[in-house]
């Protein structure tokens, strides 16, 4: 072992690493990196190669814990050791299960705990000698949003489903805009970004650098990273091979990565549903729509997608087009999971470069927004029923949460 022990720090809060990699700075101890609780620690720990990974554990359990796990899995090369706001049992018992080599106590004197790091780095070593096997791996869900023609609500519904993922599950979330040429999700959030999608591939070293790329995404609302699309540059300009690897990239660094596409099922579309997790399939209920929308439905069955994978949402379902629920799942033979109603208040929103969720959080579409995200992330629902439902929906309001 180094002289000087390299550690990567792991927390919730960056004002609260920032504090605390000031007060641990030493001769013995250097912090080559902090990073946030999610899967850009497994990232950050595997591109910085530190003897030492530092959890902070000062709120709940749960997150401080899981990531311990993800970073412990395969026997990696690094010692992950937990630090606690005071000792706690049932902390010591879930971290020690999770793979942490010790738990120390933040309150202790800086030297101290200093001490304590190179003394848990050593006894890992003796244990199990000098190990380098990191096949361990963790990433966070990337959630794709297509669509077979504009119009349609796909760019609005990624939008508010990003931020929803943002407040329902306090977790990291990316929105990158793959709609090419046509993606406007920096002007619809009011943002002027300096990086983009053709900048973060421009160079291959941005995909190996998880600060490089971080640097073409920019704030967004509610915590969320913005990679925005290029101006004028069309999928033509984009080589779709580089799409799973920007995404699998950004899944490392956040837990939800949301992604919107541009209409169509052609070559770049099918790389996206190639890295997805989950997809969603948009429509409306109108006739044409949803005859194309069937189409792309038998499109994915040719290319083998996974059925598992997919999920179809009816947008604007309070349209007085005289189709009801029933037909449109026999139009598309395809179970419908989600409807969203049609809000006036979303122009609005749009207009003014803020959220419906965030603008009007109590209106009935910025419900089902949040609803969408909580299914998603494997959340419980919220119990209260839109009232709305009924307005479109033939069959029971009842019979239909069930089928979906």
């Amino acid at each position: 072992m180094s002289k000087t022990l390299k550690a990567l720090l792991v927390g919730q809060s960056e004002d609260s690493l920032a504090l605390l990699k000031e007060s641990l700075a030493a001769d013995d101890l250097e912090i080559t990196a902090t990073a946030l609780l999610g899967p850009a620690a497994l990232t950050w720990a595997r591109s910085t190669e530190p003897e030492v990974v530092i959890v902070v554990a000062d709120e709940s359990f749960a997150r401080p814990v899981a990531v311990t796990q993800s970073l412990t899995v395969g026997d990696p090369a690094w010692t992950v050791v937990v630090l606690a706001e005071r000792f706690e049992r049932e902390l010591v018992r879930q971290a020690m299960l999770a793979g942490a080599r010790d738990v120390l106590v933040r309150t202790s004197p800086p030297d101290e705990l200093r001490a304590a790091l190179a003394t848990a780095r050593r006894a890992d070593l003796a244990r199990r000698g000098e190990t380098n096997d990191r096949t361990g791996s963790t990433a966070g869900k990337i959630i794709s949003l297509v669509g077979v023609k504009g119009g349609i609500g796909k760019t609005t519904t990624s939008v508010n489903l990003a931020v929803s993922l943002a407040q329902e599950t306090s977790r990291s979330v990316a929105l990158v805009d793959l709609d090419l040429p046509f993606g406007d999700l920096a002007m619809m959030l009011n943002l002027r970004p300096t990086g983009s999608v053709m900048a973060a591939l421009a160079d291959p070293a941005t995909l190996d650098d998880p600060d490089l790329l971080q640097r073409q995404l920019c704030q967004g609302p509610a915590g969320i990273h913005v990679l925005p699309a290029p101006l004028g540059v069309t999928s033509k300009n984009v080589d779709s091979a580089q799409v799973g690897p920007l995404l699998g990239r950004l899944a490392g660094l956040y837990d939800f990565v949301v992604v919107d596409t541009m209409g169509g099922f052609g070559e770049f579309t099918a790389a996206v549903l190639d890295s997805s997790t989950q997809t969603l399939m948009m429509t409306t209920p109108e006739g044409p729509t949803l005859r194309r929308t069937e189409l792309g439905i038998r499109q994915l069955s040719a290319w083998n997608y996974p059925t598992t994978r997919l999920k179809v949402v009816v947008n604007r379902t309070s349209l007085q087009t005289g189709i009801v629920s029933d037909e449109v799942a026999d139009i598309l033979s395809q179970p419908v999971a989600w409807w969203l109603m049609e809000e006036r208040g979303a122009l609005q929103a749009a207009a003014v470069g803020e959220p419906l969720v965030l603008m009007r959080p109590k209106s009935q579409l910025a419900i089902g927004y949040r609803s969408i995200a909580r299914q998603l992330a494997g959340l419980p629902p919220v119990q209260k029923r839109p009232f709305w439902t009924s307005l479109f929906m033939r069959r029971p309001v009842a019979e239909l949460a069930a089928a979906s």
